[in-house]
């Protein structure tokens, strides 16, 4: 007596193979980076408030072609900002209501971090330092030095 079990061994296999395609998920990477984070502030001696810009222009050197950021027609009171993963410090140019200009240079040393072997690494970075000019700017505070994930505030900004 021959048994036929090619139907069986053909669902078999079907189903190890269809169980090892859902069973393999491609690695979800939620970051993409890590940025400094700023706040911008104004104080009168008593008071802390909020500022807001209705155009915001920031470029990472002084070629002024191109911009991180552009906002113009919305209020803009923070910005999210990369810093340099070659050299130790990172300089910005703030065009504020295009009007004058700042310069920001903040002066960090870089760590790696491993994210996990599919995701690959990212640098984190600590803040040792910083120089600005005082077109618009009056001050700035290093919040909290390290940066790393996250949208906590990493420098406070003053006008």
């Amino acid at each position: 007596m021959k048994h036929n079990n090619r139907p069986y061994v053909r669902a078999f296999v079907f189903s190890v193979l269809l169980a090892s395609f859902f069973a393999c998920e491609t690695p979800r990477c939620e970051y993409e980076g890590v940025y400094m984070n700023c706040g911008f502030y104004y104080f009168d001696g008593s008071e802390l408030t909020d500022t807001l810009f209705n155009s915001l222009d920031v470029f990472a050197s002084a070629n002024t072609d191109s911009s991180l950021l552009n906002e113009t027609g919305s209020a803009v009171g923070a910005v999210q900002l990369p810093l340099s993963m070659i050299d130790d410090s990172s300089m910005f140019i703030f065009r504020f209501d295009s009007l004058s200009s700042d310069t920001l240079v903040f002066y960090h040393t870089k760590n790696l971090h491993l994210v996990s072997h599919e995701c690959g690494f990212v640098h984190f970075f600590e803040i040792s330092g910083a120089e600005y000019t005082h077109n618009n700017v009056d001050s700035l505070w290093i919040r909290k030095s390290l940066i790393e994930y996250g949208e906590e505030e990493n420098i406070k900004i003053y006008f």
